[in-house]
Formats: structure tokens, sequence, C-alpha cells
């Protein structure tokens, strides 16, 4: 039996569901040591939580980064509005957490990897249906066996139910629903974070966590998708000391092509193509089936 070389643990974390178990399993790790080291801990994870969202996307193509980095900034306007703003919800210590800017980046590469693994694909349907019956089923559990009535819960799940019938790529958002619920009811379990039991602006019961809280997320990474192709633009310009290739593809590289057959830039499925390219836009690939193409990136999904 082989030794587990940085080059191997490398190519395992390439895989789509161990890279998905790996995220669930670093999740599990950091929210059962954070309640036991304090504010200087939480940093701690706040900062190796950076360095392995970095590792996970040295992988990626310019276009991904660029969707993570979008998520990233998005996600974390989110939580200033959700937690110090509107008071949805509070975490252990107050404030936001350093870990949770970065555990968003990791909670869309997870969700996207988890709808690129074979048995996602080869399910796509069934994975919706799936993702679909669960929202209704914890909306309606919320309503009428909660603690409290979970109004908002079931709010959220209406939106989160648009995006699983009427989003582009609904496999990704199922995808998101099935991660995200788990990092919910673990991390309000292990008291990381909890909600407030009524909102007071609109008056309405809160589930601990809200049935349809994965509607939050799947909004995030949409609004951070649309501005990804934009974000990546900005970072070839603004920010030349990044590492060559990070932000724009190097010249001459066939390898990580974004033009590439095997999957297409998010950018590429718009009314132009990529600025250089000779080829045509062509129909964008689709998860609804069951014939979908491999790519090693959610930009051509989005």
């Amino acid at each position: 039996m082989g030794t587990l070389s940085p080059g191997r643990i490398g190519g395992l974390l390439n895989r789509p569901a161990v890279f998905t178990l790996a995220m669930l399993a670093y999740v599990g790790v950091a929210f059962a040591v954070e309640p036991w080291f304090g504010r200087g801990g939480e940093v701690a994870i706040g900062a190796v939580t950076w360095l392995v969202l970095v590792a996970a996307v040295r992988s990626s193509r310019p276009s991904e980064r660029a969707q993570v980095a979008a998520v990233v900034l998005v996600a974390s306007a989110g939580e200033v509005l959700g937690s110090l703003i509107l008071g949805l919800y509070e975490y252990r210590r107050g404030g936001i957490p350093a870990f949770v800017p970065p555990g968003h980046g990791l909670v869309y590469l997870s969700g996207c990897r988890l709808a690129q693994s074979a048995i996602v694909r080869a399910h796509v349907a069934t994975v919706v249906r799936l993702a679909i019956a669960a929202t209704i089923g914890w909306a309606i559990g919320g309503l009428a066996l909660g603690a409290r009535p979970d109004g908002l819960g079931a709010l959220a799940a209406l939106a989160l139910l648009a995006f699983l019938v009427r989003g582009r790529e609904p496999a990704i958002f199922a995808c998101m629903l099935f991660f995200v619920a788990v990092l919910e009811l673990y991390g309000t379990a292990m008291g990381t974070w909890h909600w407030t039991p009524v909102w007071s602006s609109l008056h309405i019961g809160v589930g601990n966590p809200p049935s349809g809280v994965a509607a939050g997320y799947c909004a995030f990474d949409a609004l951070a998708l649309r501005l990804g192709p934009r974000l990546q633009r900005g970072l070839v310009t603004l920010a030349p000391w990044s590492p060559r290739g990070w932000w724009s593809t190097p010249a001459g590289s066939s390898a990580r092509s974004t033009s590439a057959s095997s999957g297409r830039s998010w950018s590429t499925w718009g009314a132009r193509s990529t600025a250089g390219s000779s080829s045509p836009v062509t129909p964008r690939p689709t998860m609804r089936g069951s014939g979908v193409t491999s790519s090693s990136s959610c930009a051509s999904w989005a």
C-alpha cells in the first residue's frame, strides 16, 4: 500500500465526491474545536480556512477562481446584512468570525464539485426531485412541527423552489441545498451560530435553522456568478502582482484554456465569444439530461 504523498492527496481531492467529503470533514473538525480556543482560536481557524480555500482553487480555471472571489465578496456583504444589520442570526462570540468569508468560498466549491460527481451527473433529474421534495417537506415540518412556526423558512423555501424549478442549472442548486443543510444543522447544533426566534421586522417565526436557508446561499452564488467575469477582468488589470495565470489563462496554454472543448468559461455562454477566439459560441451544455460533458469547473454550468 503506497504512501499518501502530497501529489497523490491532490489527485484524490480532484475527485468531486472526495473533495466534498473532505470539506464536510474539515467543517466537522473546525466547528468541533472552535468553542474551546476562544477568539484566538477562531482567528486561527479563519487563517487555516483561507489556506484551504487557496489550495482548493489552485487547480481551478481563472474563471472559477474569479467566481469564488465574487462569492466571498457577495456572501460577506450578505453576512453583514443578515447578521449585523437585520439581526436574523448571531455567531457565538458576535461579529463575523474570520472563518466565515473563506468558508463561503468552500461551500460554493463543494456544491459545484458535488454536482460534478458521477452519481449526480448520472441521476440529475432524481437529485433535483429529491431536493424539491426535501425543501417542501422541511418547510411543512418547520411550520407544523417545529418548536416555533418557521414562517421565514417557508418564505425562503419558496425562493429555493424557484431556483430548483426555474434556475438555469438546478442540479448545482440541489447539491448546494444538501451541503448547506448539513452545514446549517451541524453549525446550529454545535452553537457556532443561532437564529433569532422571531424576525421582529415582519413579526414572523424563524427556525434554527430556517427550512429554506439554502436559498440565501443560492442567491449569493447566482449573483456572484453574474459578477465573476467582470471581477476577473478587473483583477487582471488591478492585480498584476498575482501569480502568472492566476486570473488569466497564460498565452499558449491549452490544458486549462477557457475555450477548451472540455468546458467553457461562464463568459463564453454570453452573446459574444471570448476575446481573441475565432471559435463561434456553441450551444450551452445542460445538466438536465444524462449526457453531461465533463468539466472541471462550475464556470460552464453557471
